[in-house]
Order: C-alpha cells, then sequence, then structure tokens
C-alpha cells in the first residue's frame, strides 16, 4: 500500500532536519534518513521493506569520498549480517513447524497451563520468550517464538486445526506478538551473555580495570528485569479486549483447548525429527559463546563473532530439515515459500541505519550532550544517560547505541567507580527500545511477520520506553553502589 501524503510528512520531516543541520553534512545525511525511515513506518507510507532499502542509497552518498566499490560493499554488508542469517533459519525451523503441527501442540500446551484467560496467556507469551533469551540472543528467540505465537493467536479465538491458518492483524494478535518481541528483549537484559549490549560493558570495563562478575550483573540485570515484566504486562493488557467476570466463556474455552490436545495424540515421527533438530539448534545457541572460542583458537583469526556461529547453526538446522524426509520432507519448498523473506530486508536496513549513525557520528554528537551531567546530582545524571541511550537506541541497534554511550559517558563522568553506575544503566538502555523495528531486530521481525499494528506499537513502546529509561536510572543508583563504592 502507498501512501501519498504520508511520503510527503516523511520528506518535509527529513528536509526540515537536513536543513537544520545543514552545519555538518554528515550528522544532517544520517539524522534525516533515521527521520525519513521512522516517519514511513510509522505512518505506513509504503511497504515496509521499501523503507528499508533507504541505507541502501544513503551509505553511499555518506562514504563518498571512497572507492566506489568499497561504497557498495558498505551499504551490502548490513543486508547480509550474520543476523539475518539467524533469523532465516529460525524462520525455516518455525516453517516446518508449521507445517508438521508442532507449533500447535506446543501452543495448546501453553494454553493449557496458563489457562484461558487472554491475560494469563499473555503473561505465558512474554514470560516464556523472557526466559529463553537469558541464554540465547533476543533474535534467535524470537525468531523461534513467532510462529508459536501465531499458533496461539489462531487457538485462542476458536479458529480450526488448519495447519496453514493465519489469525488477522487484530489488537489481540499484536498484543501476542509483542509479548514475544518485548519479552525476549527484556529478558536478554538479566545475563551478561543475554544481549551483546551487557557483552559489551563486561568487556568495556576489564578493560579499565573493573570486574564485573555473572552473578553480579545477574543481580543487577535479572533484578530490573523482574520490575519491569509486569510493567510490559500491564501495558500490553491495554490491547486485549475487556473480559466479563461472570462468563463461563473461559471454562468452555480450556475444556475446549484440553479435548483438542488430547485429540492431536501422540507426536509424529516427523514432529520428534523436528523437535530434535530444534532442540540441538537450541542448545548449540546456548553454547554459541564457547562455540565462538574455539573456532577462533581452530581457525587462528579473531574476525569471528558469536553472531556467525548463531547465523551457522540456524541455517545449517533448516538445512537438516531440508534434506530429511518423515516419510514427506519435513521442510518442503511450500513451507520455505511461507518464509517471510521481506522481513530480511526490514532487518537488514535497520541495521544500515545502525551504520548510517555510527559512521556519521551522529550517536557521538547526542551522546557529547551529556558531558553537562557529570556536576549534576547521581539520579539526575542516570536519568539523563538512561534517557538519552533510549532516544538513540529508538534509531540504530543497541549494539551501536551502547558502542557509542560507553565511550562518551565513561569520559564525560571521568571515569573510575563514580561512572560505573552510569555505565550500567546505559547498557540497561541500550536493549530496551519498544517503539520502532529499528530499535531491535526482535522488533523487525514481529513487525515483518505483517500482524503487529505499527501504529499501535509506537503508542505502546514510547510508553514503555520512557518507562524503562527512568525505572533503570532508579535501580542502578539504588543496587550498583552496593557493589562499587
Amino acid at each position: 500500500m502507498v501512501r501519498p501524503w504520508a511520503i510527503t510528512v516523511g520528506l518535509l520531516a527529513a528536509s526540515l532536519v537536513a536543513w537544520l543541520l545543514r552545519d555538518r553534512p554528515d550528522v544532517a545525511l544520517a539524522c534525516s534518513a533515521a527521520v525519513l525511515m521512522a516517519a514511513w513506518w510509522v505512518l505506513d507510507a509504503l511497504p515496509l521493506w521499501v523503507t528499508s532499502l533507504v541505507p541502501l542509497v544513503a551509505i553511499p552518498v555518506l562514504l563518498h569520498e571512497q572507492p566506489w566499490w568499497e561504497r557498495v560493499h558498505a551499504a551490502v554488508v548490513p543486508y547480509i549480517d550474520p543476523y539475518v542469517g539467524l533469523f532465516l533459519g529460525g524462520m525455516c525451523i518455525g516453517a516446518a513447524m508449521q507445517e508438521h503441527g508442532l507449533h500447535r501442540r506446543f501452543a495448546l500446551n501453553v494454553l493449557q497451563v496458563c489457562g484461558s484467560s487472554p491475560r494469563r496467556v499473555l503473561a505465558g507469551m512474554i514470560l516464556a520468550p523472557a526466559f529463553v533469551s537469558m541464554w540465547i540472543s533476543n533474535t534467535a528467540t524470537t525468531a523461534m517464538m513467532l510462529p508459536m505465537a501465531i499458533a496461539v493467536a489462531v487457538t485462542a479465538r476458536g479458529a480450526s486445526s488448519t495447519t496453514n491458518e493465519r489469525p488477522t492483524a487484530t489488537r489481540h494478535t499484536t498484543a501476542l506478538l509483542l509479548a514475544v518481541a518485548y519479552g525476549s528483549s527484556v529478558g536478554g537484559i538479566a545475563t551478561k551473555i543475554g544481549t551483546p549490549p551487557n557483552a559489551q560493558f563486561a568487556g568495556f570495563m576489564e578493560q579499565r580495570g573493573i570486574e564485573i562478575g555473572f552473578l553480579e550483573f545477574l543481580v543487577v540485570g535479572g533484578g530490573f528485569v523482574l520490575l519491569f515484566l509486569p510493567i510490559v504486562w500491564l501495558f500490553l493488557t491495554r490491547l486485549l479486549p475487556r473480559e466479563d467476570p461472570h462468563s463461563t466463556q473461559g471454562d468452555l474455552e480450556h475444556a475446549r483447548i484440553a479435548s483438542e490436545l488430547k485429540a492431536l495424540g501422540r507426536m509424529s515421527n516427523a514432529e520428534r525429527r523436528i523437535a530434535v533438530v530444534f532442540a540441538c539448534a537450541a542448545l548449540g545457541w546456548v553454547l554459541s559463546q564457547p562455540l565462538t572460542a574455539g573456532v577462533r583458537q581452530l581457525d587462528g583469526t579473531s574476525w569471528v563473532r558469536t553472531a556467525h556461529v548463531e547465523g551457522a547453526i540456524a541455517l545449517l538446522a533448516a538445512l537438516a530439515l531440508k534434506v530429511q524426509r518423515a516419510p514427506s520432507p519435513l521442510l518442503p519448498w511450500r513451507a520455505v515459500a511461507r518464509v517471510p523473506w521481506h522481513t530480511l530486508v526490514l532487518l537488514g536496513g535497520s541495521f544500515g541505519l545502525a551504520v548510517l549513525i555510527v559512521d556519521s557520528k551522529a550517536g557521538t554528537e547526542l551522546a557529547h550532550l551529556l558531558s553537562g551531567l557529570r556536576s549534576a546530582p547521581m539520579w539526575l545524571a542516570l536519568a539523563g544517560a538512561t534517557l538519552a541511550t533510549v532516544a538513540l537506541s529508538a534509531i540504530a541497534s543497541n549494539t551501536a547505541t551502547c558502542g557509542v554511550m560507553l565511550a562518551v559517558l565513561w569520559e564525560a563522568f571521568g571515569g573510575g567507580s563514580e561512572a560505573v553506575p552510569v555505565l550500567y544503566g546505559a547498557t540497561i538502555a541500550a536493549s530496551c527500545d519498544f517503539a520502532l523495528p529499528a530499535g531491535t531486530a526482535p522488533n523487525a521481525i514481529v513487525v515483518g511477520s505483517g500482524l503487529v499494528s505499527l501504529r499501535l506499537m509506537f503508542l505502546v513502546g514510547i510508553g514503555l520506553d520512557l518507562v524503562a529509561a527512568l525505572l533503570a536510572a532508579g535501580w542502578t543508583a539504588v543496587i550498583v553502589p552496593l557493589f562499587h563504592s
């Protein structure tokens, strides 16, 4: 769908930003591209994947002084990022589950455990990915949970058990899919390995002689997660229909779910094989960091990242499903065709926007505005740092955001123990964008499903962004001084 008025609004907003920043051409280009993409995404001016191609044009313009082949390389690399392969492999696993009904079996079990109440189901769809993403990437968690959330949405509205049936983009469906994305993003904050910013922070501090233990980070990050997940649930329940306390529909639905689960019978051979491949992939993702270290020692190089290993595991799992038959193919071509390929472009566009923000130094310009916070009270300094980090994370990846903010805040606060609470707060805040697809891969993945309203995501996400920033500031101000005085 093309909306000329929305295209015009986005172009006018981008032109205004470019004019205001005309004295710094590189920053003006990056910021205007970010505003243009945000406006077109929110206003649904063009198909999402079309908007995501903006960095493909903007990056070569930004790097105009470099040879043409280097500009082309820089523009294309974000669209073939290892996380794109991770998403593709994860969605192929999900497609195999859908093809043989394993996703429906999982969905019925989730509904039976949580109960048929929409609010209890929503809680389950937040808690399950939150726990998983403590140990594997939020991208992988979202990719594996998305088809299951879609199945829950189909089952919860009383749909038939048709394998390929999909729900419509209702408020209820939006709430369930956002629960997966937000639960995946928030859960990873709990551990050092849960999300890249946490590992960045630990490594950054270690280089400066301050060790951050696994248990210490679990107390700080895990405490934030425990406080924030109920807030996410409260926000998302606003999208659910009002429940009648006197209705017996819930009991009837619970009985129907139990009946359908019983009717599924025992797992088929195909379901068992898919479950084994899925379990092996999940185990590989959990062990991705030691596997990466092993690959580096074997290869003798340092260019291999955890993302490469996770992406390779996902693609190998997809290949394993493609070549197996039980007796029919576990992953036939019709199932592969149902993978939302356009979402790969959406992910690439998000990574490309991060390249624009970092290479243009636009993020550094924003972060330098925080230098005056050093003389402010600690609570105000923390609030300023977390709010600025969340704002930057809305238009750049959490990894890029954290990389910029750690360096600048360390210098702005003079290093030492005084800077540790501020850097802790910024690290947590870097993983807390919930408003736009560019903020983090889970947002892009669920939006790419076509079942999430970007307007609802923006409205809910803005509120959660603000609460997350303030909560991160308050929590780190209280807890971090107990470890670093």
